[in-house]
């Protein structure tokens, strides 16, 4: 069983066409045809139907005689790149939310709308303390109470 990247080359060298030739039909550098050849890296799957046109080579023939090699890697290219996706949604998301309170908070704060400014973090705590006199003056008001006939009331 021959590699993707020996039947590449065969192939490439049956009908008489140089790396760079084949690189510039694709649309890449001839140091990717070398690395594919020398089973360093395998073509995309887009890549791989092109290259497969080109060389007058079935897609099937292509990737079983690697024994699921050029399968399996694949897979885990597209696997990666969809985590790689979840998380690059997610983080932007966070990063929208973000620009969001922060935003909202700047507006708050230019507008002075107390409600907001309550649960801005960004503006300073002022403590404020009064001081007390050591005593107090204190004035004792006495009251006389008389009744009617203009007798004195305890």
């Amino acid at each position: 069983m021959t590699s993707l990247g020996e039947q590449i080359k065969n192939r490439r060298e049956e009908l008489s066409i140089t790396q760079q030739q084949l690189a510039d039909k694709l649309y890449i550098t001839r140091q990717t045809i070398s690395r594919w050849e020398n089973n360093q890296t395998v073509p995309n799957l887009d890549t791989l139907v092109i290259l497969s046109d080109l060389l007058n080579l079935s897609l099937d023939r292509l990737l079983r005689e690697d024994e699921q090699v050029v399968v399996n890697k694949m897979s885990t290219d597209i696997r990666l790149k969809q985590r790689y996706q979840r998380w690059l949604i997610i983080s932007g998301l966070l990063l929208l939310l973000i620009s969001g309170l922060l935003g909202l908070l700047s507006w708050g704060r230019s507008r002075q709308d107390g409600t907001i400014d309550r649960f801005n973090p960004f503006l300073p705590y002022k403590y404020g303390y009064a001081v007390l006199p050591k005593r107090t003056p204190t004035k004792i008001q006495q009251e006389v109470s008389t009744d009617t006939q203009g007798n004195i009331i305890n």
